[in-house]
C-alpha cells in the first residue's frame, strides 16, 4: 500500500506526527506482511526531517519525500521538483526507478533551470526555518 500526506498541508498548516504515523503503519505492515510506503509532501518544510524521524520510529518503513522546488527554492522562477528517498532499499529502488522515467519522457531538469534553482538557494534554508516555526 500506498499511504501519502502533507507537512505541514494547507490551510493550517500543522505538521503531521511522523513518529505515530510511522509507528502506524510499521504495525500495520507487520500484521498485514505487506510493503508499506510512505509518500510524504515536505514542500513547505523541506528541513522537517520528516525522512529522519521515520527511520527513528519505524527502521523498516518504506519512505519517500517530495519536494516542490519550484514553490521551496526557486520563488515560483522555474518548475522542478525531487524525490528522496530513505535510507530502505525498497524506496531507493524506487526514486531510481522515477529518475529512469523521467528520463524517458524527457523531464529533467534543464540546464537554465538548474541555473535559476542553483542561483535561488541563497536564504532557503532561513525560509524554511521560519515557515517550520511557525507551522
Amino acid at each position: 500500500p500506498l499511504v501519502c500526506g502533507e507537512t505541514p498541508p494547507p490551510p493550517d498548516m500543522k505538521m503531521i506526527d511522523a513518529a505515530h504515523v510511522a509507528t502506524a503503519l510499521d504495525a500495520y505492515a507487520a500484521r498485514a506482511r505487506r510493503d508499506v510506503l510512505l509518500l510524504v509532501d515536505t514542500t513547505f518544510a523541506p528541513m522537517s526531517r520528516t525522512l529522519a524521524r521515520v527511520r527513528q520510529h519505524a527502521p523498516a518503513l518504506s519512505a519517500m519525500a517530495f519536494v516542490s522546488l519550484s514553490k521551496s527554492v526557486s520563488r515560483g522562477l522555474t518548475t522542478g521538483g525531487t524525490m528522496v528517498a530513505n535510507h530502505t532499499e525498497h524506496a531507493r529502488a524506487l526514486v531510481r526507478d522515477v529518475a529512469r522515467t523521467a528520463g524517458a519522457l524527457h523531464t529533467v531538469a534543464k540546464p537554465c533551470q538548474w541555473r535559476v534553482l542553483c542561483g535561488a538557494h541563497v536564504g532557503v534554508e532561513q525560509r524554511c526555518e521560519r515557515a517550520h516555526r511557525a507551522a
